[in-house]
């Protein structure tokens, strides 16, 4: 568990979520190439807590993980100790204006008073030299918690 912040601003407890998963991500993939999908949640006290996909094989597909992780936080969610949410994983997209496809570490984001939010750091493997990682971008995205 890590305290957040309640500061009742939703952009800035999403933000908090934001700056929870996506430093897990880019570490866990400059270090080993990949990383397993990761989920956290926030309490109505600013609490973050990781989020247990409870599932035990490490190869299982990454959409199988979000899946399970997002139903975990539904439940969390269903029992009201839930106000915003995030899940971490990779995601093949455009960059905006751009019509080429790029791999990017995504971060959904959901609170319950604001609209939800994906958030994209398109990256590139560099030869030999670990990742190069480009801006964010944000667009749109589909509610984790409903």
């Amino acid at each position: 568990m890590i305290d957040g912040m309640a500061s009742n601003d939703p952009q800035d407890e999403m933000d908090v979520l934001l700056n929870f998963l996506l430093p897990y991500a880019r570490d866990q993939l400059e270090q080993n190439g990949d990383f397993v999908p990761t989920g956290a949640t926030l309490s109505d006290a600013g609490t973050v807590s990781a989020v247990n996909a409870g599932i035990d094989d490490p190869r299982a597909a990454s959409d199988v993980v979000v899946a399970a992780l997002t139903e975990a936080i539904r439940r969390e969610a269903e029992a009201g100790a839930v106000r915003a949410c995030g899940v971490v994983d990779t995601a093949r997209v455009p960059r905006p204006g751009m019509p080429e496809m790029t791999d990017a570490i995504r971060v959904r984001i959901d609170h319950t008073t604001a609209d939800p939010v994906h958030v994209f750091m398109p990256f590139r493997k560099r030869r030999m030299r670990g990742y190069e990682f480009d801006q964010l971008f944000v667009e749109p995205g589909t509610s984790l918690l409903r």
